[in-house]
C-alpha cells in the first residue's frame, strides 16, 4: 500500500518449532539485473545488519558475477565470518529507486536480509510489533 511517499507492508507469517507462528517483517523489494530487468524479493527487514546480504543465487538471477565485486568478511549475530562480495546495485520499493550496496555470500543459502546502509539512510524504517506492519517513508 501506497500514500505520497510512505510504504506500509504487512509481516510475513513463519513457523517455528519453537514458538509456532511468528511474524517477521519482510517487505517487496525489486533489485535491477544486470540486462535492466527488475527481479523481485523478499528480504527481512534487519535493522541491526549493517549490510543487506542475499545469497550466491540471488546473484546469479540478477546476472552478476559474485566475483567481480569487492571481497569482504562479514560476521553473523554469533560471530563466525563469510566471505562476501559486495556489489552496488540499484534496489526498488515501489516507485522509490536508490543505489544500494549488496553483499553477496557463497556456500550455505541464508535468509535474506535488508540491512541499514543506503536503505535506512534513504528512508524512515517503522516496526509496528502490535498492528505487524512495517512503515517505511522516503526522507
Amino acid at each position: 500500500m501506497t500514500t505520497d511517499d510512505s510504504h506500509t507492508f504487512d509481516w510475513a507469517p513463519r513457523q517455528s518449532k519453537a514458538f509456532g507462528t511468528i511474524h517477521v517483517p519482510t517487505i517487496p523489494i525489486q533489485l535491477r539485473s544486470i540486462l535492466g530487468e527488475w527481479k523481485t524479493f523478499y528480504p527481512l527487514v534487519d535493522s541491526g545488519a549493517f549490510v543487506s546480504v542475499f545469497n550466491e543465487d540471488d546473484c546469479k538471477v540478477l546476472g552478476y558475477d559474485i566475483k567481480s565485486g569487492i571481497q569482504i568478511d562479514i560476521a553473523g549475530v554469533f560471530g563466525e565470518s563469510r566471505i562476501a562480495y559486495l556489489h552496488e546495485i540499484e534496489l526498488k520499493i515501489d516507485n522509490d529507486i536508490i543505489k544500494s550496496k549488496i553483499a553477496f555470500t557463497e556456500g550455505k543459502p541464508h535468509q535474506q536480509l535488508l540491512g541499514r546502509i543506503n536503505f535506512f539512510e534513504n528512508f524512515e524504517v517503522c516496526f509496528s510489533g502490535k498492528s505487524l506492519k512495517t512503515n517505511i517513508l522516503r526522507e
